[in-house]
């Protein structure tokens, strides 16, 4: 079941929410490998998310309400889903241009 539901969290949160980061990234001119980094750091955290969900699953629900409906953007999104992954996200908003 925690196999189903981190694939579907995946699926509908997690590689969306990679997609922006990047291309947010990218266009503030962090290198590829860069966004790379964050983007990994935010699938590793599939298989939590997915045991969160398995014990609430309205939490899970209501993030992805929020994300899917733009209550809350990528950035705010990965410090609720990955915390962990914000201070890479830090580290990595140095080497970009100002702006991001």
């Amino acid at each position: 079941m925690q196999a189903i539901l981190a694939l579907l969290i995946s699926t509908f949160l997690l590689n969306p929410l990679q997609e922006a980061i990047s291309r947010m990234l990218v266009a503030a001119g962090v290198s590829q490998a860069a966004a790379q980094n964050i983007t990994q750091c935010v699938k590793n955290a599939a298989p939590q998310l997915a045991g969160r969900a398995l014990q609430e699953p309205v939490w899970v629900l209501d993030q992805l309400w929020q994300y899917w409906s733009g209550g809350a953007g990528p950035e705010a999104m990965l410090a609720k889903l990955a915390p962990q992954c914000s201070n890479a996200l830090e580290a990595v908003r140095k080497l970009a241009r100002p702006g991001i």
